[in-house]
């Protein structure tokens, strides 16, 4: 229904350059651009499918990141847990540096911990400013960082999108809806597939 959707819009004259497609995988991001292209071949313009923007949350934002702060560094999760475990040595926490990582993960996207499993705030502060020392982001922070700017509008001129189409809309956390909003809110429209079946 989604790739229906774009090959609509690119049909109708809407610049493919100026639609983004929001997925949860890698994976699906290739198979949609497939599918989109598959359409889009009749038109004699497959090639269209490669001038969308087709990704991840993480993926998007960190296109839109590099486009207004330069290169951006992206810690990967190994060296994610070394950094939280560096974090749990120097606090002497009582807990493993991949359920540090979780718990700042769940509060950096909006969820909301289980009282049995607190994160201490210092914890989830030193983590934060041992990212900042090695000069770096973890993958929340490329959401939070993009969704910072266009909350405050530096960002407007390097999200041309004026179509966003999300799919697997059910399973969004609250840092997801957020973006998905405030690029929304730039758009002329916003299209959102999901199943309530499969949340």
């Amino acid at each position: 229904t989604l790739a229906a959707r774009a090959a609509h819009l690119i049909a109708g004259g809407e610049n493919p350059s100026q639609i983004a497609a929001v997925t949860f995988t890698n994976k699906a991001a290739a198979e949609m651009k497939g599918r989109i292209a598959q359409r889009l071949a009749p038109l004699g313009r497959p090639g269209d499918a490669e001038k969308m923007t087709i990704g991840t949350f993480h993926s998007i934002c960190y296109k839109l990141l590099s486009g207004r702060l330069g290169p951006v560094s992206v810690i990967d999760p190994y060296e994610a847990e070394v950094v939280a475990g560096q974090t749990v040595r120097e606090l002497k926490l009582n807990l493993s540096p991949r359920r540090l990582l979780a718990g700042i993960s769940a509060l950096k996207n909006g969820v909301v911990l289980p009282e049995d499993k607190p994160l201490a705030p210092e914890a989830a502060e030193r983590y934060q400013q041992l990212l900042e020392q090695y000069g770096v982001m973890d993958y929340d922070d490329l959401m939070l960082q993009t969704l910072a700017c266009l909350q405050e509008g530096s960002i407007d001129d390097l999200s041309p999108f004026t179509h966003l189409l999300v799919d697997e809309f059910q399973d969004i956390n609250a840092l997801q809806y957020q973006l998905v909003q405030a690029l929304g809110q730039q758009g002329r429209s916003l299209f959102l597939i999901g199943d309530p079946n499969q949340s």
